[in-house]
């Protein structure tokens, strides 16, 4: 009793107010509730159970994903064995897209790990060359080994094309050399060149310096061999056993200077060139596309009665226009190449890439006019057969790369016509 008094006062005491003339007391601030830890969300919860399985609980329960027990059933297995309670059976969906590609990752994982075991490390990122020879000599080892000559012209036919592509890099670097020095020779005054100078356009040193200007290196293990053959020498003058002195001419009939005729200035990058180039191009992807949809609406004839009656019609448009199209790039490729071979810096390695594409393009259109001859219709669709199979299968393959090609083309050139314009300002 005297302790609930005494309570009862202190409370009194602590809620009566302040005498008089007294400062007024700080209020006492009680400190705020501790906060609840987060739970996991019962997806987390199981990804959490799942990393401390054995392997033989884990495949206990792909075997019931996998099985014709229903949704609901397997979160009831859930709740009873691993107390997981899944309310939806999104969530059910979810873990087992995620226990897929955790199964994919373990595997790829365990692939590696016997890969440094055997000592096939991976090659590094910065040197895919070695990966690319590595790779052609195991195919060629195993077509030899197993006598498939399908996958050795395969491999052939890959092998060749890296060591064209490697060629046309070289060949564009060699241009590019050659039109940087030839434009540095006349852009300089006439009475500065001396005929033994570097600042010959025939001399191979000349084009060499350029070209460590503009990539940095050059094939130094044999030049030679890449650069343009150095014009052989006059033969020396026929010398008389008795000579004849010849008077010195006199100023009146002294020869006259010889006239240096003016070469014409490498032609200019200009927003104009760039843009006539890119309204071309767009004129090329239109009848590209035109071929890809056409061509889509012939193979579809074969399984769709109603597409047959145009089907002829359709092929022809495709033959029809694939021409009209070679011809384009061709004239445009002609056209552009000037400019790629007088480009320098990043603006080079731009227009490498827009005449490669250029390259694809044309290599498309090739296979196409060459398997266009290949199929042959009867009732107004494509005869069966492998022959006429395998052509329709590559038309198909070089519509899709000449699409792409033009419009990689057409991207580039958008850049380039960025680079050259002004910056707008406010």
């Amino acid at each position: 009793m005297a302790n609930g008094t005494s309570t009862e006062t202190a409370a009194e005491t602590a809620c009566a107010p302040p005498p008089p003339g007294a400062p007024p007391s700080e209020p006492s601030l009680a400190p705020p509730p501790a906060l609840l830890a987060p739970q996991p969300s019962q997806l987390n919860r199981l990804i959490d159970l799942w990393h401390a399985m054995s392997e033989d609980d884990q495949a206990f329960w792909r075997d019931m994903f996998a099985s014709n027990k229903t949704p609901d059933d397997i979160r009831e297995e859930l709740r009873q064995r691993l107390d997981v309670l899944f309310l939806y059976n999104d969530q059910l969906e979810i873990f087992k897209r995620w226990e897929k590609d955790y199964q994919a990752r373990t595997e790829e994982a365990a692939r590696q790990r016997l890969d440094e075991r055997l000592g096939l490390t991976p090659f590094s990122l910065s040197n895919p060359a070695a990966a690319r020879e590595a790779f052609f000599a195991k195919a060629y080892s195993r077509a030899i080994a197993t006598g498939d000559f399908d996958l050795g012209l395969k491999t052939l036919r890959q092998d060749l094309n890296v060591d064209g592509a490697a060629l046309d890099r070289e060949k564009f670097a060699l241009n590019a050399a050659k039109a940087a020095a030839k434009a540095d020779a006349q852009s300089k005054p006439a009475s500065s060149v001396n005929p033994g100078s570097t600042n010959n356009f025939s001399d191979v040193e000349n084009v060499q310096e350029f070209r460590r200007r503009l990539f940095g290196s050059i094939p130094e293990a044999n030049p030679q061999a890449s650069l343009a053959p150095i014009a052989p020498s006059p033969p020396p003058p026929k010398v008389n056993a008795n000579p004849v002195p010849v008077p010195e001419p006199s100023p009146a009939t002294a020869a006259p200077a010889a006239v240096q005729l003016e070469q014409p200035a490498p032609p200019l990058e200009t927003p104009a060139t760039v843009q006539a180039g890119l309204n071309q191009i767009n004129s090329s992807i239109v009848l590209a596309q035109a071929i890809h949809e056409k061509w889509r609406l012939v193979k579809d004839s074969c399984s769709n009665p109603q597409l047959r009656d145009s089907a002829p019609v359709n092929f022809q448009t495709c033959v029809d226009n694939s021409a009209q199209v070679k011809q384009k790039a061709t004239a445009l490729r002609k056209q552009l190449e000037p400019l790629a071979a007088a480009a320098t810096g990043p603006a080079a390695v731009r227009w490498q890439y827009i005449m490669n594409y250029f390259g694809h393009m044309l290599d498309a259109l090739v296979i196409m006019s060459e398997q266009f001859q290949r199929v042959k219709f009867q009732n107004r669709i494509p005869l069966p057969g492998k022959d006429v199979s395998d052509a329709m299968t590559a038309i198909t393959t070089s519509t899709m790369i000449l699409c792409e090609a033009a419009l990689q083309a057409r991207d580039f050139l958008e850049q380039r016509l960025a680079g050259l314009s002004p910056p707008i300002t406010s």
